[in-house]
């Protein structure tokens, strides 16, 4: 990583809270995300780190957009095409 910017791909939201707290800002969660997980994803991401994550399925991609209505936050998601 140059300047230390990123972009970082993790495959845990441990890993992406240590790059955040190393000012990494562009990280991946290369993982389907699991609902149980959102709260930890919206706490990584007011820290200013732009934090995305996979989308796998439909349902999940509804649990997200209630879950950024809930937070009234934006959540950065990829949607996976298989």
């Amino acid at each position: 990583m140059t300047g230390g910017q990123g972009p970082a791909t993790v495959l845990t939201l441990l890993e992406a809270e240590r790059f955040a707290a190393a000012d990494i800002r562009d990280i991946i969660y290369a993982v389907g995300i699991s609902p149980q997980k959102l709260a930890r994803v919206a706490a990584i991401r007011q820290t200013g780190c732009d934090l995305s994550f996979i989308l796998d399925s439909v349902e999940q991609a509804v649990v997200v957009a209630e879950a950024s209505q809930h937070l009234d936050s934006a959540i950065s998601a990829l949607i996976k095409i298989d």
